[in-house]
């Protein structure tokens, strides 16, 4: 008759289980693979008392900096912004910083990671403002003074960048993104000399790096050291071979150093990738008068001038050619195109006035150098020549009047010599 009591006990028990299991599905207790958190009972907390867990704060990511005074909220957007920062995302870091600033502008780090953003967004002018914002919180912070600097020499601020590099680089005297700044910030500055070591020592540790080995090459050029030029700028050409500027720029060191032709194959390969280029047609212009004879120079020069009609400069170099090589016709018409111009200086009427008295235009020799003659600065020669075409046109009373003013004028020259020579000739001539 005990079976009674032992049916008892095992319904009891089975009922205690059933409670206990729909407790715990009410109570959503964590799995095998679910952290446990700590569950508050409704009957422990007060009437009316926030949940503790509502409020506890977010988690903060690895390596992720949160304002001490920042609100769960803004904590997640310096969270993100630092995860769009990673991808490359500059705008939308902007974006998420701004509103946090706005909400708690105090804080300097957060500040500072707003400069980084605007950097990323090409935002230079607003980037210097926020890393200045941060060092005003925080004075020590040495991610804002690098920031300061790079900001500052990407916006070519020459000597602000300068000045904020160097204190930069006293604060972290190893970073070499702030070395390789201030190098380029001293050569915009004009000061090469201060430049060189700062961009000698990145060199080498960035040895293949283009960026670095051209404003190495570059400041070589200005020191006039050509054969350090050529070597730094021929690494960086064999490190990125599809660059134009560091072709530009070798192109220079060659030609000073005397290696014309080299040179001249350089410049053209610049102007076929940038036609506009007007300082690489510079150089290929005075490597084509300086390698060639004066008429091969002609031809080469005049094939450059039909490409480029709008050059003066290009003109003028391609009428000194023509009047080297004693293409008088030519140099004539080259000339009276730059004087139509307004574009042929003194010394170029003077060539026309030759090319035209080589060519027996004595009348048109004397209208051309006319102008240029009668001017308080012009030079002895240009007078000489104009006195003899008066002479030769047959204005004998007009060449005279000049050559005795030159010969007042330029006083133990050799100009005045022959202005005395061609008097006594005039006399002569006027002789019985």
């Amino acid at each position: 008759m005990r079976t009674k009591p032992l049916s008892l006990l095992a319904a009891v028990l089975f009922v205690t289980v059933i409670v206990s299991v729909s407790a715990c599905k009410k109570r959503k207790l964590p799995t095998a693979d679910e952290p446990a958190r700590p569950v508050v009972s409704d009957s422990a907390r007060a009437p009316g008392a926030p949940d503790p867990l509502a409020a506890a704060p977010l988690p903060k990511a690895a390596g992720i900096v949160v304002p001490q005074d920042a609100q769960p909220m803004a904590a997640d957007a310096v969270t993100r912004s630092e995860i769009a920062l990673v991808a490359g995302k500059g705008a939308e870091a902007v974006t998420l910083l701004e509103a946090v600033t706005k909400a708690s502008p105090n804080d300097g780090r957060t500040w500072a990671l707003l400069g980084r953003a605007y950097r990323m967004a090409k935002r230079n002018g607003d980037a210097v403002e926020a890393y200045k914002r941060a060092l005003t919180l925080e004075p020590n912070d040495k991610a804002s003074q690098v920031g300061v600097c790079l900001a500052r020499a990407e916006r070519g601020e020459a000597q602000p960048a300068v000045d904020a590099c160097a204190k930069a680089l006293g604060a972290d005297k190893d970073n070499i993104d702030v070395k390789l700044a201030l190098g380029l910030a001293s050569m915009q500055a004009g000061r090469a000399e201060d430049a060189l070591p700062m961009l000698e020592s990145v060199a080498k540790l960035r040895p293949k790096a283009p960026d670095v080995l051209v404003p190495l090459g570059r400041t070589y050029l200005y020191l006039r050291k050509w054969d350090e030029a050529k070597a730094e700028l021929t690494r960086a050409i064999a490190a990125d071979p599809k660059r134009v500027l560091p072709k530009e720029l070798l192109a220079r060191a060659l030609f000073e150093l005397g290696d014309s032709a080299p040179a001249t194959k350089l410049w053209r390969e610049v102007l076929d990738a940038e036609p506009n280029n007007e300082s690489a047609r510079r150089g290929l212009t005075l490597a084509l008068r300086k390698s060639q004879s004066p008429a091969a120079a002609s031809s080469s020069l005049r094939t450059l001038a039909d490409k480029y009609p709008a050059d003066v400069t290009l003109a003028r170099e391609l009428a000194g050619a023509q009047i080297e090589a004693k293409r008088w016709d030519e140099a004539a018409a080259s000339i009276e195109k730059l004087v139509a111009k307004e574009a042929a200086p003194p010394a170029l009427v003077h060539n026309l006035g030759i090319a035209y008295a080589e060519l027996g235009q004595h009348d048109r020799a004397v209208a051309a150098l006319k102008g240029v003659a009668a001017q308080p600065d012009a030079r002895p020669e240009t007078r000489l020549l104009y006195g003899v075409e008066l002479e030769a046109a047959g204005n004998l009373d007009d060449a005279r009047a000049v050559f005795e003013s030159l010969a007042r004028a330029a006083a133990g020259t050799p100009e005045a010599q022959k202005a005395n020579d061609a008097l006594q000739r005039l006399k002569a001539k006027s002789a019985p």
